[in-house]
């Protein structure tokens, strides 16, 4: 099948730094501050600006938070029930559903939110664990059981095998294309696309980060 792309749903907001515009999505309003790029009944998938005076909000099941860029690495953190964790780019935590959680101020994030409450207790902020596939370099991440999730810096075509579900791809950083059995397509950064079934070959420009959702 086709992979597509969902129309994503974008938030304005104010009192924050205009990441997601200067970042990842020039072609957005600079007053944007969230963009869920996927909504089912089961999860959501979006990218967050966590502003300059970010305030806790309550995971409605368990969730991933990926961390993007950070304005200030010094003394990032993100707060789980009142207690904080220290975070850098490249690390997730588990979010049981729930929590209450906040970012610190001027963080870029990856936010993927499922039907589930599997969690009783928080998988805290890693860098995950690396394996590297010829020059490409897989990070898996502990949760898997709860929220599969993998991210890719690829630097060569990487084929990832049909899934035994529905996959959601996120580009990171720099515009991919996508190989698979209907023709070629595009996956921009700060863009999801989802593939139900199929092999699929990612290609990268140059270098390219990738977020995998199964």
């Amino acid at each position: 099948m086709k992979p597509f792309t969902p129309l994503p749903r974008i938030l304005a907001g104010t009192g924050h730094r205009q990441l997601i515009h200067r970042i990842l999505r020039p072609d957005l309003p600079p007053d944007t501050q969230r963009i869920d790029l996927v909504t089912t009944s089961q999860r959501r998938v979006s990218i967050i600006d966590s502003g300059c005076t970010p305030e806790n909000v309550v995971a409605e099941g368990d969730t991933a938070v990926h961390i993007l860029w950070q304005l200030s690495e010094s003394g990032a953190d993100i707060a789980v029930e009142g207690t904080e964790y220290p975070v850098a780019p490249g690390d997730t935590m588990m979010v049981p559903g729930g929590d209450s959680w906040r970012l610190s101020a001027n963080t870029l994030a990856v936010v993927i939110s499922v039907r589930s409450h599997r969690l009783a207790e928080p998988i805290l902020p890693t860098h995950g664990t690396e394996c590297f596939h010829g020059y490409n370099r897989e990070t898996r991440y502990p949760g898997t059981e709860t929220i599969p999730l993998t991210r890719w810096k690829i630097t060569q075509p990487l084929t990832l095998e049909a899934g035994e579900s529905e996959r959601i791809l996120v580009s990171l950083y720099s515009d991919i294309a996508m190989q698979h059995a209907s023709g070629v397509g595009m996956l921009p950064v700060g863009t999801a696309s989802v593939i139900r079934g199929g092999q699929i070959t990612l290609v990268p420009n140059g270098l390219s980060y990738v977020l995998v959702i199964d």
